[in-house]
């Protein structure tokens, strides 16, 4: 056969899959030349016969760096690092694209570093090369490194800045990302794409959706997110869902979601039954929002034909601990922070379980916020509240930031503990930003139960956002405890301000009254809850303060 038909036919055969038919047409050709070498090789290659591919680079008569390039990107898509490190440094010459398939290699898996190294080796970089920097960076949200290597950038193109500007977006620093993209010259619907996925409130949304000059399905996806994340937006969102022109599987599964999320199980379920095509999202939906039960969750697993590490978070969350406990450590394939993290909050809540919760927590490669405060709501949850307050500090070693749930779970604990300094500490960490009307509380309970009322009254004072009812209710349980008469009356009266309904009060008021003897007192509250109708509890019942 000659070359051009055998070649031909090479081609078609590495496109189907069959490397046996690739095989066969290059040993139909009588002297195959480097050209037909290279399809072999490549065939192989890129259907993942990685040893045969070797095998076929060490017959090649002559190969030349194109050879070497073909195998070199194979390992590195297949995730195979040692073998294109040891490919690469056996490559008799490089070209400038097999440098970036090794710098590219190194940043999809995270190696900032390491894909530092090789930039800086390069002996001539391409605008491939420099976006390939500024994308590890970026990824890694590494944002000052990759902002310095775009400003360093001899040729700028719209993927360079595209990268950076998603960068940001993701990182929650819509600030620099707002800026870099008003200064963009020519902004493409990527440009575009990325600021609207990244707009964190509805009238940036609503602003950059009007002043697009086109939309496509990436930004209707965008548009039906932002609409179905609140149900005053959500006709906005089934309107651009029913008219767009071409759905894809990420716009039915992002309307599912959606309204998933917003307590609308019964349209999440129909759109999922009405998509034309299914993906492991739309099973992985299907499992998380539409199985309310156990044994539904099992049943929507077990018929997965295929499933990821989403799919086992899904049932592992749905499982009591004990079958929790048998499926994370004996049938998971592997574990994710997610799954980690479900487990140390399961051990944490159960008597016990700390122990467990620490193993967990000690098999997590990578840990994020959400699996520093499972950890430390465990530690306070099982009254080692000082063991709580140290684990942020390996949080900060981390280069980790609390965030509003872990601020309220380390205050509790200094709160339950008496930790007074790490609490005061823990509250100026948290700022004006962060701090809120329940981390207050939590600093008046924690005062109030070292008996430091009048500390507690000048918090209460001070702050900066209007004290609530569970904060005057941890001030009058104080004061019922210590004996305070003149404070529970000014917390008392504060509380019916904001809750009238509520027989709270009056029941502790009584409590201080009949406690520190002022019977007067006591006979005429009493007589003021029968005129309001306020029932006192009943004996034998019991009163459970939450969000105390």
């Amino acid at each position: 056969m000659k070359k051009l038909p055998g070649n031909l036919l090479i081609e078609a055969a590495s496109r189907r899959g069959s490397v046996a038919d690739a095989q066969r047409a290059f040993d139909t050709i009588p002297a195959p030349n480097l050209y037909s070498w290279n399809l072999l090789l490549a065939a192989y290659a890129q259907n993942g016969h990685l040893w045969q591919a070797r095998r076929v680079l060490a017959c090649m008569p002559a190969p030349n760096v194109v050879s070497w390039n073909v195998l070199l990107s194979a390992c590195s898509r297949r995730g195979r690092p040692d073998e294109a490190r040891q490919l690469f440094h056996w490559m008799p010459q490089h070209d400038t694209v097999s440098w970036n398939t090794v710098e590219h290699m190194f940043a999809a898996s995270g190696h900032c570093r390491d894909a530092r190294q090789t930039f800086d080796a390069m002996p001539q970089r391409s605008v491939l090369s420099w976006n390939t920097l500024v994308s590890a960076y970026a990824f890694q949200r590494q944002l000052r490194d990759a902002r310095l290597v775009l400003d360093l950038m001899p040729a700028r193109n719209s993927i360079s800045v595209n990268t950076m500007i998603k960068g940001y977006a993701s990182a929650g620093a819509l600030h620099a990302a707002a800026l870099l993209f008003s200064a963009m010259p020519n902004r493409d619907l990527v440009s575009w794409n990325s600021m609207l996925t990244a707009a964190s409130c509805w009238q940036q949304h609503q602003r950059l959706w009007h002043r697009m000059p086109r939309w496509d399905v990436v930004s209707c996806n965008a548009r039906i997110q932002a609409c179905l994340g609140s149900s005053l937006h959500a006709d906005e969102g089934a309107a651009t869902f029913w008219a767009m022109p071409g759905r894809d599987v990420v716009s039915w599964n992002t309307a599912a979601a959606g309204y998933a999320r917003l307590g609308r199980p019964r349209h999440a379920r129909r759109l999922l039954e009405l998509m034309p095509q299914r993906d492991l999202v739309s099973a992985n939906c299907w499992l998380h929002y539409c199985c309310h039960t156990p044994g539904a969750t099992k049943l929507g697993f077990d018929a997965m034909p295929q499933r990821d590490s989403a799919s086992w978070n899904s049932m592992l969350a749905s499982c009591e601990l004990p079958v929790a406990d048998e499926l994370f450590w004996r049938r998971m394939p592997a574990w994710d922070v997610i799954s980690c993290t479900l487990m140390v909050a399961a051990y944490g809540r159960s008597l016990g379980g700390m122990d467990a919760a620490g193993r967990a927590f000690a098999a997590m490669q990578h840990r994020d916020v959400a699996a520093w405060t499972a950890i430390i709501s465990a530690y306070a949850t099982h009254g080692d509240c000082a063991r709580a307050v140290a684990q942020s500090w390996g949080m900060a070693l981390d280069g980790l930031e609390p965030n509003y749930v872990t601020y309220t779970v380390l205050l509790h604990a200094c709160a339950q503990a008496g930790l007074l300094e790490q609490g005061a500490a823990c509250l100026a960490a948290a700022g004006v930003t962060v701090a809120d009307e329940q981390h207050y509380s939590c600093c008046v309970d924690m005062l109030a139960r070292a008996k430091q009322l009048a500390a507690a009254e000048e918090l209460i004072a001070a702050m900066p956002v209007p004290p609530t009812a569970v904060t005057w209710t941890a001030m009058l349980s104080a004061c019922r405890v210590q004996g305070d008469v003149q404070r529970a009356d000014t917390a008392a009266a504060q509380l019916l301000d904001l809750d009238p309904a509520s027989a709270l009060p009056y029941v502790l008021l009584l409590s201080v009254y009949t406690e520190a003897g002022r019977t007067e007192e006591a006979t005429a509250l009493r007589r003021l809850m029968s005129r309001r109708g306020v029932m006192k509890m009943e004996p034998g019942t019991t009163m459970i303060l939450l969000d105390t």
